[in-house]
């Protein structure tokens, strides 16, 4: 819906009210030089790095593998929702020491970090991979978690032209915590972490608020409420 802002609310670009109602949500997408106040602009593009997983940690990986049969699910400790359609083979990979100076906050130990900056844009740094044992010596350590899943993809689904997997869906991790291994998708922990990210900008512009009202206004809670579940 193409928006102007006219006299302190924002109109259709042809003009005229934009005819939403009152309580709709949406998303406001505009440049951030446009952003007049300094402190919202530097909250909503703050970076944060966040480690998920420390050097060590294993990893599986999802692969349409047209020679195997289609992962047993209940086997292996995984919701067959989480599980990308049609996948046949589950790898294993272990994140390695770290060899690149990219590697964030931490100069001794490897790992997997999530950078998120504001709302808008989250990254995967990660140190080395260590391959399964058929990639040795040739690729025995990936240079990154997009790099070995390429090899992978290379090396097991022969039928694609491409070989680039969305990591956030193929590559899974498992949940500390539980008596029975659980793997999930790096989507989940993406999320977890855009989640804290949103509640760390809502906890500031209450505090704002707050200090321009002289009190703390209480929010009417909303009638028939659901929880929302997780975008994947």
């Amino acid at each position: 819906m193409p928006v102007k802002r006219v006299n302190g609310h924002w109109e259709l670009l042809y003009g005229g009210d934009t005819g939403v109602r009152d309580g709709t949500y949406g998303e406001l997408r505009v440049a951030v030089s446009s952003i007049e106040d300094a402190a919202i602009r530097e909250r909503l593009t703050k970076i944060t790095t966040v480690k998920a997983l420390d050097e060590g940690a294993e990893l599986r990986v999802a692969l349409r593998d047209p020679s195997g049969k289609l992962i047993d699910d209940k086997q292996i400790g995984i919701d067959v929702a989480d599980l990308p359609s049609g996948c046949t083979r589950w790898e294993a990979i272990k994140i390695g020491p770290q060899t690149r100076a990219t590697t964030p906050m931490d100069s001794k130990r490897g790992g997997l970090w999530i950078r998120q900056r504001g709302v808008d844009r989250t990254d995967l740094v990660c140190s080395s991979v260590a391959m399964p044992e058929e990639f040795k010596p040739g690729h025995a350590t990936a240079i990154s978690l997009n790099h070995a899943c390429t090899l992978l993809s290379e090396k097991y689904e022969t039928q694609r032209i491409s070989h680039t997997l969305n990591v956030y869906q193929h590559v899974f991790y498992c949940e500390s915590g539980s008596s029975k291994p659980r793997w999930l998708p790096l989507d989940v922990l993406r999320n977890g972490v855009i989640a804290d990210m949103e509640h760390g900008i809502l906890a500031d512009a209450w505090k704002t608020l707050e200090q321009q009202l002289g009190f703390r206004p209480m929010p009417k809670p909303e009638a028939n409420s659901r929880g929302r579940r997780r975008n994947r």
